[in-house]
């Protein structure tokens, strides 16, 4: 049976009764079909689509202006919203002059500049408080990318005994105030998010975010991150979670060491 969806997408290849090729596209082929489907001889079909012919090149002129106007809707419509709420003109010269200022990496982002290079780490887990930490090793390559907006983490070694690979993204969003934090690896399918802010008397970026955790099934589970640079060559990445109580301990430790 054919759907309406295929209808709309591939009307072309439908079983037709006949082989004219009719110019006026979706719509004639969708609404004569819809009456065809009642009556199914193809002299029947023939005459319906004689009929509606006319009907549907009007209707698909008037689909395509309505088709223009939305798509300059969409393009208009953040800077619309923006007009009605701040009173913005976003087309001026301090308009532009405030993106160019939010877009361009700044100060917060020299931040996460002593972590750029290639690292070997060590890794402690532990499932949950008093038990014995499972522990892994691993390479670790970090890099700048978007013009050095975001620090990029390529990570590759071994958990629980199977080979790991991860990506992780960090960057400060100059809108937000905040850095922010996304990670995926080969163990799970969900991203982790986080966001945070910088201490500098501790040189330590602490977040909090959300993962979908393939151990447990839970879909939004929460965790806390801290990332402290200790000197040049050496800086560590603390990961928080919660017991059954709701108590917070510690579910991993990463050591990492400068390769030189």
């Amino acid at each position: 049976m054919i759907s309406q969806r295929d209808w709309c997408t591939n009307y072309e290849n439908l079983p037709m009764c006949g082989t004219t090729n009719r110019s006026d596209g979706v719509y004639c082929t969708l609404l004569t079909d819809l009456f065809v489907k009642r009556y199914r001889t193809c002299a029947m079909r023939d005459i319906i689509h004689s009929l509606m012919e006319p009907i549907m090149v009007e209707t698909t002129k008037i689909s395509r202006i309505l088709l223009g106007a939305f798509l300059v809707l969409g393009v208009t419509s953040c800077a619309t919203t923006a007009h009605k709420s701040k009173s913005i003109d976003m087309s001026s010269p301090e308009a532009m002059a405030k993106m160019e200022q939010y877009g361009k990496p700044g100060a917060d982002h020299k931040v996460l500049e002593p972590f750029v290079g290639n690292w070997t780490y060590t890794v402690q887990s532990w499932m949950k408080p008093g038990d014995k930490p499972e522990q892994s090793f691993g390479k670790n390559q970090n890099s700048w990318t978007m013009d050095g907006r975001f620090l990029k983490q390529e990570v590759s070694g071994k958990w629980a005994g199977q080979p790991f690979k991860g990506i992780g993204y960090t960057g400060f969003d100059k809108v937000r105030g905040e850095y922010q934090s996304i990670w995926l690896d080969n163990m799970m399918t969900g991203m982790m998010t986080a966001s945070g802010n910088y201490n500098p008397a501790t040189k330590t970026i602490t977040q909090t975010g959300e993962f979908s955790c393939p151990i447990t099934g839970d879909k939004n589970m929460w965790y806390r991150s801290e990332l402290t640079m200790i000197d040049n060559d050496h800086h560590k990445y603390s990961a928080f979670g919660k017991d059954e109580k709701g108590k917070e301990f510690k579910t991993m430790e990463i050591s990492y060491q400068r390769v030189k």
